[in-house]
């Protein structure tokens, strides 16, 4: 469900790639992850995806990372280092970006996590409202600096990828909802 949310959520929040394996990501969107990525998420057992799954539902419930991270230890230790280190590896990255740059990243993860836990709660988009989301994100990263866009291509080149794409908008409200 909501397969274009891999990529850019991914790189933000592991928690958010629960219930995907490789094979379930478009060709488009699996060619932008980082090696890393696809380590990770290929390496997810059913069971794995299952918790990630269950955490996300409940994310909002949770209030903090902290939080988040103690509801996948109890269920999986090893799972929440894995979660952890690949979590701590995004954040490292998002430092490393300038005030307008993180400020796009930090509403595109806000975006993307509240259509992802709507989409697991029932609430599935429509393929017009993922056009539409397509259409806001490509327009805010068009309307960053130079400099704020030169920061996310060096620190997540995936996503600055995604973002060029002037057909993402038709890519997502094309992509099939399960």
């Amino acid at each position: 469900m909501v397969r274009f949310a891999i990529p850019i959520v991914a790189s933000l929040s592991f928690v958010f790639v629960a219930g995907f394996t490789l094979t379930d990501i478009p060709p488009e969107f699996k060619s932008m992850l980082p090696q890393h990525l696809h380590s990770f998420i290929g390496g997810l057992s059913e069971s794995d995806r299952t918790i990630l799954k269950d955490v996300a539902k409940n994310y909002d419930s949770y209030g903090s990372h902290e939080k988040v991270m103690a509801a996948i230890k109890e269920k999986s230790p090893q799972l929440a280092e894995q979660v952890e280190h690949h979590y701590q590896m995004s954040m490292d990255a998002l430092k490393k970006l300038s005030p307008p740059a993180q400020t796009f990243m930090k509403e595109l993860y806000q975006t993307i996590r509240k259509t992802y836990t709507e989409a697991l709660s029932g609430r599935k988009p429509t393929p017009d409202q993922l056009k539409a989301k397509g259409e806001q994100i490509i327009s805010k990263y068009d309307a960053l600096p130079e400099s704020a866009k030169g920061d996310l291509e060096k620190n997540f080149p995936y996503i600055t990828k995604m973002l060029k794409d002037k057909d993402l908008p038709a890519k997502l409200a094309a992509l099939p909802l399960n």
